[in-house]
């Protein structure tokens, strides 16, 4: 029983949400190597958009670990932030409606790290819970 409690008190404190801190630049390939070094911070990812399992989104690069891309609002109990409404934003969003279009750009977000557990209907074990995108570039890549 006490092993239980341990683990959860530890779990919860993996997923606390992160109060305004300065977002920490980071590679995507050091993120999928070690995780648990950004577990609960606020990154800024350089990355591509890909569609997971069952509808879901995330965020891939050549690593090929594909990392669960969160809204706010999808949340509970919500982040102590919302998402921006910027032009990269919005980029993005549309893009996760077309078909033949390539999204990358800079993911900005809390950073969390599932140590034992899974997130999201694709059981991946880390997610960026989405607070803006920068730098955003969507290209449309010509149909057969």
């Amino acid at each position: 029983m006490m092993k239980a409690v341990a683990y959860l008190v530890a779990s919860l404190m993996t997923l606390a949400p992160v109060t305004s801190e300065s977002p920490q630049r980071v590679e995507y390939c050091d993120l999928a190597k070690r995780p648990e070094r950004f577990a609960s911070k606020t990154v800024i990812v350089q990355a591509r958009l890909t569609e997971l399992k069952q509808g879901e989104w995330g965020l891939d690069s050549q690593c090929f670990q594909p990392t669960l891309i969160t809204l706010p609002d999808d949340l509970q109990p919500k982040p102590d932030f919302q998402l921006e409404k910027s032009e990269g934003v919005r980029l993005m969003l549309q893009a996760r409606r077309e078909r033949n279009v390539l999204f990358r750009g800079d993911f900005v977000g809390r950073f969390d790290f599932a140590e034992q557990t899974a997130f999201g209907k694709s059981k991946v074990r880390t997610r960026l819970v989405l607070r803006d995108v920068q730098n955003a570039e969507r290209i449309t890549i010509p149909g057969k």
